[in-house]
């Protein structure tokens, strides 16, 4: 019998103890075109300030945030890098802590190189760009062999392959989580 193929909609851990942003400063960064994936491996987030606040919360390898960017730590970026280099890239961004400007931890923006038109528009279930009710994606248009992907015309909502969820937890990362995502 053949293993079925499972895929996740992935969100920010929804346990507030965890480290986030907390706060941010464009400083000139062009989100437009991140979102737009414009010249993708061009743009510089080196201007782009994050804000966490580091005392008051647990650690966390994945840092939530309303930019809806997956900022990683750096033990999650050596996890995901040795697996899946080819799918993602990964845009260095320096996060400072609220209670202290001298603390700046280096953090990764990890981005996903492909999109997919996989979405079956009419069983899925999409209140607005950032919340989804219930997702419902198309077997026939899934990307062959992808493990990380983002939804063509969403740029927000990011889909993971049953084996990358395995590595993750594998490697006891915290900060993301992982619905199901019914194939049609």
């Amino acid at each position: 019998m053949a293993n079925k193929m499972s895929f996740y909609f992935l969100s920010y851990s929804l346990d507030e103890s965890l480290t986030s942003i907390v706060d941010y400063d464009l400083n000139g960064f062009d989100l437009l075109s991140y979102w737009k994936r414009i010249r993708l491996k061009e743009i510089d987030f080196s201007t782009l300030k994050l804000f966490a606040d580091f005392s008051s919360k647990r650690y966390s390898d994945l840092l939530s945030n309303s930019l809806n960017m997956y900022v990683l730590s750096e033990r999650a970026k050596k996890t995901i890098e040795s697996k899946y280099l080819k799918e993602v890239i990964f845009s260095k961004v320096d996060v400072v802590d609220l209670n202290n400007s001298n603390d700046i931890q280096v953090y990764w923006v990890m981005t996903p190189l492909l999109e997919s038109d996989c979405i079956d528009i009419g069983k899925s279930s999409i209140l607005d760009e950032d919340v989804v009710i219930d997702l419902v994606l198309s077997k026939e248009r899934l990307p062959a062999s992808s493990n990380y992907f983002s939804i063509t015309n969403k740029p927000s909502f990011f889909v993971s392959s049953e084996r990358f969820k395995e590595n993750w937890q594998a490697a006891q990362l915290i900060g993301l989580d992982f619905d199901v995502i019914e194939l049609k």
